[in-house]
């Protein structure tokens, strides 16, 4: 029905996009052009990042015309051999949408310093185009909380200098000479119930509710997947899809 290009074509045509490490200008122009069609409520997004795992390896980028394969950050290019990718990606809040808009390759996870650094750049950049940031959104690695860690210190010292007082987990960033914006960080709720179950498999959970204090054990899910299972025909918990035995 219709005349496609071959897939020869459409790598051809890929090529001549060149897309490298460190922020994308293609990407912030295009989402500049973007948000100006948006509403001002629209234009609200969150910054996730990640790392991948990659294997180490080199190959000859013809379209480049480099060697890929090396730890890249943009700013720093050596030798070393990279094995992992970190990524910056927005999603919208109230209007969905969501783009990378930043990578680097890095041997090992990203030193906390480096990423602290990586996150201002990537807020000011996607700042410029009228999109606004409120939240990162990260998992619970070493580097991801010392680099928060890091930038939550460093709002306390601009409070202090300012003479205010700092009462929430926020920090700043400052996207020009004249503006500065808050963030909050909130770690990914789906690692978050991994690691409450990765605890309550070893240790007793203590808590305190209405005055009275509690203990929540993983023999409690046990025996709640339990009885779900005895009644028939009415199921309130998820059938497991693998092998595990709770």
């Amino acid at each position: 029905m219709f005349a496609l290009p071959s897939p020869k074509t459409l790598q051809n045509v890929l090529s001549s996009v060149s897309i490298t490490t460190g922020v994308s200008p293609i990407v912030m122009k295009v989402l500049k052009e973007k948000s100006e069609k948006l509403k001002p409520l629209e234009r609200c997004c969150s910054l996730m990042f990640d790392e991948v795992c990659l294997s180490s390896g080199l190959h000859y980028n013809k379209a480049t015309d480099q060697i890929d394969g090396f730890v890249d950050s943009a700013s720093n290019r050596n030798q070393e051999y990279a094995d992992h990718a970190l990524v910056f990606m927005i999603r919208g809040i109230k209007k969905k949408f969501k783009q990378p808009v930043a990578y680097t390759f890095c041997q090992g996870a990203t030193k906390h310093e480096k990423l602290a650094c990586l996150l201002k750049e990537v807020v000011r950049e996607v700042h410029k185009t009228g999109l606004q940031i409120v939240a990162t959104i990260s998992d619970q690695g070493r580097s991801n909380e010392s680099a928060i860690k890091l930038l939550i210190n460093e709002t306390k010292g601009f409070f202090i200098k300012r003479n205010e007082k700092y009462t929430d987990d926020i920090y700043e960033i400052q996207v020009d000479e004249q503006k500065t914006i808050q963030i909050v960080h909130i770690f990914d709720v789906p690692h978050l119930i991994k690691c409450i179950r990765n605890n309550l498999l070893t240790k007793d959970l203590i808590f305190s509710m209405n005055g009275e204090k509690g203990c929540a054990k993983w023999s409690h899910i046990q025996d709640l997947y339990n009885i779900d299972s005895a009644i028939p025909d009415c199921k309130m918990c998820n059938v497991p899809t693998t092998s595990t035995q709770y």
